[in-house]
């Protein structure tokens, strides 16, 4: 009965389902970052978001980064410039390895916002597989610079804003030296590669089996290396994230 409902309405169903993504992803930033009050109106969300609808999921990929960057300039110029390489560097990866894996990135720092970080490299490997790992990573880095833009928007304004080289230094050393960050990207890089692995093995309830090694190998990469590096964290909260 769903596929039958699908293929009646499917078209319509995917539209609604970009804009919902599109909205979440745009509006999510919005307030996050906390930038100029005319690009993160509500209404300008919900207008790129119907425009969206109608648009490959690659274009509203594209369209979210533009509006992360013009939401960035209004807090720094080094942080959207930074962003802007970053971004760059992931669409070459992005465009060459998985072209069509788009909502994987979209989707990944939506679920990092609802705290549900966990399923992502669930649902990357058993949708995309292994090129999910790609999108994965690009939406965990987008995050993060988000994160980072909303936490330190305080500390970025009271630096010197002449001193650009200061400020350059400053974001590289709280985004790309994040250890936090590294252990999710290589966490993640490897259960998505252990699932797909896993599920494509010719045993009964593989993608079941899958799924449960890939959560108990995240679950404990993130545990030991968190605890190795000293960074805070819920075990509690990690487990049940997985679970």
């Amino acid at each position: 009965k769903l596929k039958a409902f699908y293929a009646k309405g499917g078209i319509y169903i995917r539209y609604v389902c970009n804009f919902v993504l599109a909205f979440l992803s745009i509006f999510a930033m919005s307030r996050k970052i906390g930038g100029n009050g005319i690009i993160s109106n509500p209404l300008i969300c919900i207008a790129l978001s119907i425009v969206c609808a109608f648009l490959p999921v690659n274009i509203t990929v594209v369209i979210v980064t533009i509006y992360m960057i013009i939401n960035l300039f209004t807090l720094s110029l080094e942080l959207a410039m930074i962003a802007l390489g970053v971004m760059v560097v992931i669409y070459l990866l992005y465009f060459r390895f998985a072209p069509k894996t788009g909502f994987i990135m979209i989707l990944t720092p939506i679920l990092f916002f609802l705290k549900l970080p966990y399923v992502v490299p669930v649902v990357a490997a058993l949708t995309v597989g292994m090129t999910g790992i790609v999108p994965a990573v690009s939406g965990v880095f987008i995050y993060y610079i988000i994160t980072f833009a909303a936490n330190y928007s305080t500390a970025i304004s009271t630096l010197d804003v002449n001193n650009a080289l200061q400020n350059i230094n400053f974001i590289f050393n709280n985004i790309l030296t994040n250890k936090e960050l590294v252990t999710i990207v290589v966490s993640f890089a490897v259960v998505i590669t252990m699932i797909y692995f896993i599920k494509r093995l010719s045993v009964n309830y593989s993608a079941i089996i899958a799924v449960i090694a890939g959560c108990v190998t995240d679950a404990l990469i993130q545990i030991i290396a968190f605890a190795v590096l000293s960074v805070n964290f819920s075990i509690i909260g990690m487990i049940a994230g997985h679970i």
